[in-house]
């Protein structure tokens, strides 16, 4: 942020508001990967906004306002604090995961290996298992 002050001052003419102007830009993107929708769900949204934040604390602490940026983490990290622990009142995590928990195989994928049992054993198995397959086709 200094350096959008200072090279407009030194070169005699620019917009100082050119780098904050980038750097809100990219954010804004890195923030919008961040969003992803599972069905009726949205997550990401205070990823998002977390993102923007610190790029908004990086250019404050670059302008050489220390206090401003302390004072806004200090109010960043207690609103983020007390909203988690509202959200859990109110959306307990095991309600959430019930409604939005993609279907998952209950039983190992060829070659995983289980508690207790070989992994070279396991290996071989699979790997026969495999051969007569690509064999019969």
């Amino acid at each position: 942020m200094l350096l959008s002050i200072w090279m407009p001052q030194q070169m005699g003419g620019g917009d100082p508001g050119r780098i904050a102007a980038q750097v809100v830009a990219g954010m804004g993107f890195l923030g919008a990967g961040a969003i992803i929708k599972l069905g009726n769900s949205i997550r990401g949204l205070t990823t998002a906004a977390s993102l923007w934040l610190t790029a908004a604390i990086g250019l404050t602490i670059g302008a050489g306002m220390y206090i401003a940026a302390g004072i806004v983490i200090a109010l960043a990290l207690v609103t983020l604090i007390l909203l988690h622990f509202l959200e859990q009142k109110i959306f307990p995590e095991d309600n959430w995961k019930k409604e939005n928990s993609m279907p998952r195989e209950t039983t190992p994928a060829a070659g995983q290996v289980k508690a207790g049992e070989d992994s070279s054993q396991t290996l071989t198995t699979s790997l026969k298992g495999e051969v007569s397959r690509v064999q019969e086709n």
